[in-house]
């Protein structure tokens, strides 16, 4: 019973304390700050006098930094193209400045492409521009002077200078009573030419036929009479790779003339200037081998190719129809002799660069079998 007593006073206490609590909150009055204020009830609310209202709509506006910015979201919401905060631009164009763009980027291109096309004129000018000598007199030996030292002390072409054998087997072959030079060989360039030449003396008239076929056919003949002063220069028709009539047009000029415009005339054993001043390689010497089953001497020039094209940079003009100079990068000329200083064949490489509206790399071959003193027909 004891117990009994100790645990229930606690809770009689506590009912009267709740008791308490809930009368003080029956009783309390909730009030708010009064800016002058009026009740309802028993509550009071502050009067709205002096406020500024504020709309739903400006409590949902962003805040900017400034008006650019303003701009800026506001052009973007409406899908407007626009190129800065400042000026806003709808992405709709009139048809004037659709014309207006449309007129600056045709002029633009025209005047890019006079440009280009003048920077590319000049670049291709550069390319191909060399300076020939006037004249080759100034590069070549005295050939007389080297045959009177060979005769004087014998020996074999293994005793002299590339160049000095040169000279002697020249001095021979323009001292045969005939002669006769066949050349076939091939251009590869754009497109492949066939080559076919034939230099010739009967023992009274000097001719050079030329032919050329592939992407364009040319055949011209140079007839010269021994001693005389002029030069007739035939074209060929209905060619083939070495064949042609020469029926074609027949055009009459003066030695002179006709040096300036092939740069040799046809009684030339070699349009190139072979000298020790052209040869690069001079100093070395033949070797003896065979050709043909024949014992020969052989060796091979190595050119300058400025000066050793003195003459024949024309020739190839004339024979190409070229009208701009051709620049070559090298010309070799394997050459092979016989023990009596007489040409037995010539095996000739070039690497040069012709202008067909655009500058075109060549690499040009022609092998040359060489007869002497025998019965010749000419082509002509």
């Amino acid at each position: 019973m004891k117990n009994k007593k100790i645990e229930e006073a606690p809770l009689a206490e506590k009912s009267n304390e709740h008791l308490e609590i809930d009368k003080k909150h029956r009783e309390h009055k909730f009030t708010l700050p009064k800016f002058g204020s009026f009740v309802v009830g028993k509550i009071e609310f502050p009067s709205l006098e002096g406020l500024t209202p504020i709309s739903p709509s400006q409590t949902q506006q962003p805040l900017y930094k400034n008006q650019k910015d303003r701009r800026y979201s506001q052009a973007k919401k409406k899908n407007l193209n626009f190129i800065s905060a400042k000026k806003v631009q709808p992405k709709r164009r009139s048809w004037k400045k659709a014309v207006f763009n449309l007129a600056a980027v045709l002029v633009l291109g025209v005047v890019t492409g006079s440009l280009l096309g003048g920077w590319y004129k000049d670049y291709t000018e550069s390319l191909m521009k060399i300076d020939y000598p006037a004249s080759a007199e100034p590069y070549l030996d005295d050939t007389n002077k080297i045959v009177a030292k060979i005769k004087a002390n014998g020996g074999t072409p293994l005793d002299y200078s590339l160049s000095e054998n040169f000279a002697m087997a020249t001095y021979n072959a323009e001292n045969a009573t005939s002669f006769c030079f066949i050349g076939r060989g091939k251009v590869a360039t754009i497109a492949t030419q066939s080559v076919f030449s034939i230099r010739a003396f009967d023992g009274e008239t000097y001719e050079l036929t030329s032919q050329s076929v592939g992407m364009m056919t040319v055949a011209i003949c140079a007839v010269h009479k021994k001693d005389s002063g002029n030069v007739n220069l035939i074209k060929g028709k209905n060619v083939g790779a070495e064949t042609a009539d020469w029926t074609g047009e027949n055009q009459k000029f003066t030695t002179d003339q006709f040096i300036d415009k092939n740069g040799s005339l046809p009684d030339i054993i070699s349009p190139y200037v072979v000298s020790s001043q052209t040869v690069l390689n001079d100093s070395e010497r033949p070797e003896k081998t065979t050709l043909n089953d024949k014992e020969v001497y052989a060796y091979t020039l190595k050119l300058d190719p400025v000066l050793g094209a003195i003459r024949y940079h024309k020739q190839v003009m004339l024979t190409s129809g070229l009208t701009s100079k051709p620049k070559f990068d090298d010309i070799s000329i394997k050459v092979y002799l016989d023990e009596d200083w007489n040409f037995v064949r010539t095996e000739i490489t070039e690497h040069y660069t012709i202008k067909y509206g655009i500058p075109a790399p060549c690499e040009g071959t022609l092998n040359i079998d060489y007869e002497f003193n025998k019965p010749v027909t000419l082509p002509y």
